[in-house]
């Protein structure tokens, strides 16, 4: 994804952020509903899920974790994504990317 040019630095942040939230929001649910003893490769090994209080450390028990819930279909309603760390990234030049937070808004139908 390519910035407009004279766009600001922190609003190029902004922008990229949103086109990579969407696009991690595409790529994990599609592989959630679909692919789902795939989806622990979204995850490094030193990750933490918890699920229902129950943590599960490292790929392996994250992947044992994801293969253990019923299947499911989501259905998003929305997606916002915001960079975390603006006013330090935004000094960097050239352009890091940023860290990212997702929040995402869906129906979940159990199968």
């Amino acid at each position: 994804m390519q910035a407009p040019q004279g766009m600001p630095a922190e609003d190029q942040l902004i922008l990229r952020s949103t086109y990579g939230g969407k696009s991690f929001q595409e790529q994990f649910y599609s592989f959630f509903d679909t692919k789902r003893s795939e989806v622990f490769r979204f995850f490094k090994e030193e990750s933490v899920l918890i699920y229902n209080g129950n943590p599960a450390n490292g790929l392996q028990n994250v992947r044992d974790a994801f293969n253990g819930l019923p299947a499911t279909k989501h259905e998003i309603s929305s997606v916002d994504a915001q960079p975390i760390c603006v006013s330090v990234c935004a000094n960097s030049l050239p352009l890091q990317a940023p860290s990212i937070i997702v929040t995402v808004y869906m129906f979940v139908y159990i199968q």
